[in-house]
């Protein structure tokens, strides 16, 4: 189950309010990945504000010529930025968030979205593009939809997409969203991460008025039918 205030209906906020007690900076990182290697960090924030109450982040840099990969949340800021040097053409970063067990995702929710609020790159000019991931553990089996975006924007992911088959969200243990560039120079910004609520529509109630109407057309019809077997007597 989700303790306390992570049943809220979001991931991850990104923003800088989580518990002081944890530490000043408990919710924030900053990371550097040269020559393709893989840097972590794990964060430990206020459950209200990071699904389960931790966020693991890896970043790796693939490829290119030298240069390096960023990925940071600042202090008193609400994205995670991510950065790349010019002659570098990908990078992945990573957030898994694993301090979930046994999680209905299922009554309340319908798709996972991702807001990434700015796209673009250093060289070549115009918008980056990047494939954004989301993945989703469960106890019945595990699924992942992979899109390609080259502008920034808000994206559901459908909790009824084919890759999700098989992944029971009545009982999910674990969630990772992935971002993988593919131009040289990507950079963007992620600014929030939510369980998209379900749509309902509440059945319709009739009016007082339009019960004693329909009450009386049954009534009136009662009486007619009885007039009719009358007259046949």
């Amino acid at each position: 189950m989700i303790g306390g205030p992570a049943s809220a209906a979001h991931i991850d906020f990104i923003r800088d309010d989580s518990n002081p007690a944890n530490g000043t900076n408990n919710a924030t990182f900053s990371l550097t990945s040269p020559n393709a290697t893989v840097v972590t960090s794990s964060q430990v924030g206020d459950p209200a504000d990071i699904l389960g109450g931790t966020r693991n982040v890896s970043l790796s840099r693939n490829g290119g010529f030298g240069g390096s990969v960023t990925a940071t949340k600042a202090a008193g800021t609400d994205i995670i930025s991510f950065r790349s040097s010019d002659n570098l053409p990908t990078g992945l970063l990573s957030l898994d968030y694993t301090g979930i067990t046994n999680a209905n995702f299922a009554t309340l929710w319908d798709a996972i979205t991702i807001e990434i609020p700015k796209l673009d790159n250093i060289f070549p000019a115009g918008n980056g593009i990047f494939d954004l991931t989301v993945g989703v553990r469960s106890s019945a089996g595990n699924g992942s939809v992979t899109r390609r975006f080259d502008d920034p924007g808000t994206f559901n992911f459908l909790f009824n997409d084919p890759g999700f088959t098989g992944v029971n969200f009545a009982d999910v243990d674990g969630v990772t969203v992935s971002f993988q560039t593919s131009i040289i120079g990507t950079q963007f910004d992620v600014g929030s991460i939510v369980r998209r609520e379900r749509a309902s529509t509440p059945s319709a109630v009739p009016d007082a008025g339009s019960s004693l109407a329909m009450l009386g057309i049954s009534l009136g019809g009662l009486g007619i039918g009885r007039f009719l077997r009358n007259r046949r007597k």
